[in-house]
């Protein structure tokens, strides 16, 4: 068993019509592997992605962070999922099948992931979709499981993974003692840290606050880009050159992420000043 993070346990806890699951498409050139050829690959990469085998377990009366533990019913079939585009396969079809995916919550009585193999793309192409909640992995490990699969060179496929065995699940007095012991020594280390330097914890405490306060507030209808959500999702597309988002971070001695930040963060002024010019005219 493992003890949620902090940050981890707050995307969890604020999830209501927000979804707090991310998502990663990557699509390929060629013809796609069968559904038994990619779970082969899968199964084969998993021991180095433990937690893909975990599930959330909640403390009972809330005495606890939530914990990590061993799905002991896990079951590659159902995170592993397979859907193919309708005619003619294009970039619409494929907007409207991720769109489709993301509207729909994880279960959270399993491993909090799934990977759906696409085919009937157009042009000989085939995808990916990885789709996994914000407190399984920091947002810039989206791709984990993408990141593992891929080799930069041809090779032959690791052996498949028949050794692992499910560890029992723990029973409710170990989890609830688990949870009571831990956090019995969470409290002696913040009482350390508070006698050492006050002021630093203050400040910690007062700006976890805040940013609980932020994410729980509803949005409140102030513009179009500012109402409440439902649980339908949109998704669409960019397209840009890798070797030219590369000399941009270079010549700004920044990296790809913040190329990606400024330009949707450009978009959004772009969009915005628009509809500012528009309503002075009226």
């Amino acid at each position: 068993m493992q003890r949620m993070r902090d940050l981890d346990w707050l995307f969890l806890g604020v999830e209501n019509a927000v979804h707090m699951h991310l998502g990663a498409v990557a699509v390929f050139e060629g013809p796609p592997p069968c559904y038994g050829e990619l779970a082969g690959a899968v199964a084969a990469k998993l021991p180095a992605l433990a937690r893909y085998r975990q599930r959330v377990r909640f403390v009972p009366l809330d005495l606890g962070r939530p914990l990590w533990v061993t799905a002991p019913g896990f079951e590659l079939g159902y995170h592993l999922r397979h859907s193919a585009l309708p005619h003619p396969g294009g970039d619409t079809q494929l907007r409207r099948l991720v769109a489709r995916v993301m509207s729909s919550p994880l279960d959270r009585s399993r491993p909090l992931w799934e990977m759906w193999l696409i085919d009937g793309l157009a042009h000989d192409r085939w995808g990916l979709l990885c789709k996994l909640h914000h407190c399984m992995v920091d947002g810039v490990a989206t791709s984990d499981l993408l990141a593992v699969l891929l080799d930069l060179e041809p090779r032959e496929p690791d052996p498949l993974d028949d050794e692992w065995l499910p560890a029992p699940a723990p029973s409710t007095a170990r989890v609830i003692a688990h949870s009571v012991r831990d956090q019995a020594l969470q409290h002696g280390r913040s009482a350390v840290t508070l006698a050492r330097n006050p002021r630093r914890v203050a400040r910690a405490a007062a700006a976890l606050a805040s940013g609980t306060v932020s994410l729980s507030r509803p949005a409140t209808p102030a513009a179009r880009l500012n109402r409440p959500l439902s649980r339908q999702r949109q998704w669409t597309m960019a397209r840009a050159s890798l070797e030219d988002l590369k000399a941009i971070k270079n010549a700004l001695d920044g990296t790809v992420n913040d190329v990606v930040l400024a330009c949707v963060g450009g978009a959004f002024r772009e969009l915005l000043s628009r509809r500012a010019s528009r309503c002075r005219r009226r």
